[in-house]
């Protein structure tokens, strides 16, 4: 069962559901404005036996999420913080000021066409990691360092403030025009979810106001955005608005950054791998059978590393994903705290708060799973695993050991 979301102004004005009942949506408008008003600014919960309702105050807008019990210990508070930088993608912080100067104005206007995509970050939530961890990182496509190079050189556009390739969620390349002005993690998960998700971006190149909210939430960047091939992604973003802006991007990508990925993904051998590393990678092969997941994340470059869902048959049943991201989600808060968020999170910068981190551990079971948790020392990062019950915590301990020194020998690749 997905969650219900629904945002409306303070003034109660509907703005956004995730139901497709818009009747409804204007019935439980009132109902929603009528209960959160004795919150204020903060995440509000009132439980029920079968329903678990979320109220939070981000004036000029109020967010409400309904889950059942059944989602509980799921973070709720992350699907609201990215349903927001979503609406600050398209509209910024002056556009949301819209509200404050006129109750009555319609947003819905303004946001007309992203209906599905607000919705797909509800299904995102519930079968994802990007979207449940606070502070996680990014995943990068594997391939050589010359290669990587080689895409990252092509980006060097004049104009350029950020240039990404993206194939899937993944980043290929990178590269930023400005050295003081490294791009925060957050906002490349909102603009990943953007491109992958409005069906207009893959039909034709575009040239589009965009607002990245961590990095500036008041004004719109313009970014070129085209479908080098069908499931890769090449953007430039810029904060020129001009049509030579657009030409020059226009030209740079169909003579040089095309040419450089057909260069790279032609080469044989292949310096480019076809797919993500699978969790079978990671292992030896006598304990494949035991263990289900494993998750790291890198505290310098925040490259982050997880298999997909897909390839586990433990996962074919949606309830041990809920299992899996809750646990993962208290595993997280015991070793990060429970606001990570907090500190903003950019490419290839160091995390400042885990620079003397000593190494922890923690572990816990439950009726079918162990999990556990290990923040590294030396700014390393942190690792998590699942394993099936019946593994020991000294057995899940040295697996973790191999795990670890698979990724360290093969599959930690730089963007720069």
């Amino acid at each position: 069962m997905l969650p219900e979301v629904h945002v409306l102004s303070t003034a109660g004005k509907p703005i956004f559901s995730s139901s497709s009942d818009d009747n409804s949506h204007i019935t439980k408008a009132g109902l929603i404005q009528g209960i959160s008003s004795f919150s204020k600014d903060t995440l509000r919960v009132i439980r029920t036996k079968s329903i678990i309702l979320h109220f939070l105050p981000c004036p000029p807008l109020l967010f409400f999420c309904a889950i059942p019990t059944s989602h509980q210990g799921l973070n709720v508070a992350r699907l609201m913080y990215l349903i927001k930088n979503c609406f600050l993608f398209f509209l910024t912080q002056k556009g949301l000021k819209l509200v404050e100067s006129n109750p009555n104005y319609d947003l819905r206007n303004l946001l007309h066409g992203t209906e599905g995509l607000l919705a797909s970050l509800t299904k995102e939530w519930i079968s994802t990691l990007w979207a449940q961890i606070d502070g996680i990182g990014v995943r990068h496509w594997p391939m050589t360092e010359l290669a990587r190079n080689h895409l990252n050189q092509s980006l060097d556009c004049p104009g350029l403030l950020y240039g990404l390739i993206l194939r899937d969620d993944h980043i290929m390349a990178y590269r930023q025009g400005h050295k003081h002005h490294p791009l925060p993690i957050d906002d490349i998960h909102v603009l990943s979810h953007v491109v992958r998700h409005m069906p207009s971006f893959r039909s034709s190149e575009s040239w589009t106001p965009i607002c990245l909210p961590s990095f500036n939430s008041t004004g719109f960047l313009y970014a070129y955005i085209v479908y080098t091939a069908l499931d890769i992604c090449t953007i430039l973003v810029s904060t020129a608005e001009s049509q030579q802006q657009f030409h020059t991007f226009q030209h740079y990508h169909h003579e040089i950054i095309s040419r450089a990925l057909i260069q790279v993904l032609s080469q044989n051998p292949p310096a480019v791998l076809s797919a993500p590393p699978s969790l079978s990678n990671f292992l030896l092969e006598k304990h494949s059978p035991f263990v289900l997941y494993c998750l790291y994340q890198n505290a310098k470059t925040h490259q982050t590393i997880y298999p997909s869902f897909t390839e586990s048959m433990a996962f074919q049943d949606k309830s041990h994903i809920f299992q899996l991201l809750k646990h993962f989600g208290s595993l997280h808060s015991q070793l990060h705290g429970p606001k990570p968020r907090l500190e903003m999170k950019k490419l290839a910068v160091p995390s400042v708060k885990d620079a003397h981190q000593q190494a922890t551990n923690y572990f816990f079971r439950t009726d079918t799973m162990l999990f556990m948790g290990r923040v590294l020392e030396r700014q390393s990062g942190f690792i998590y695993i699942c394993c099936e019950s019946l593994v020991t915590a000294e057995d899940a301990d040295q697996i973790l050991d191999y795990i670890l020194a698979r990724i360290y020998q093969f599959w930690l690749t730089p963007l720069v």
